[in-house]
């Protein structure tokens, strides 16, 4: 008889454990999601930025999921008047933008909701998702 109580404490030692480990991987796996949310890390930021984002100055940027992604202004009438393509990915709070011909230009940036901004020298640039 005392056997059987040892074992089957053992063997609710194991299974609380088993079951705190399981809890303690979710648990985990949400803070360091949360962080990554937090701190911008590429994975969850190259998300957030998929999409067409624009200011109310006529300029509209489009980031594609494949990392292509394309800037149109449009003139004082409301016409196309130019389009740029670029490349990009994020690496933690770093958008880095590469236009054809041009050299890579690393922006600080970061996505609240709707709302995307960009650091650029002093200057704040916002963009809301269209």
């Amino acid at each position: 008889m005392k056997n059987t109580f040892k074992t089957l404490g053992i063997i609710a030692i194991i299974a609380v454990i088993g079951f705190s480990i399981a809890s303690c991987a979710s648990f985990m796996d949400e803070v360091v999601m949360g962080t990554f949310r937090e701190f911008g890390s590429s994975v969850t930021q190259t998300v957030s930025l998929v999409g067409t984002w624009a200011d109310d100055n006529g300029l509209t940027m489009t980031f594609n999921a494949d990392g292509t992604g394309t800037q149109q202004m449009v003139d004082i009438y409301g016409n196309r008047a130019s389009d740029s393509k670029f490349t990009w990915k994020t690496d933690i709070d770093q958008l880095i933008m590469t236009y054809e011909d041009m050299a890579s230009m690393p922006v600080k940036y970061s996505v609240d909701g709707n709302t995307f901004t960009m650091q650029v020298g002093d200057m704040s640039i916002t963009r809301t998702r269209r």
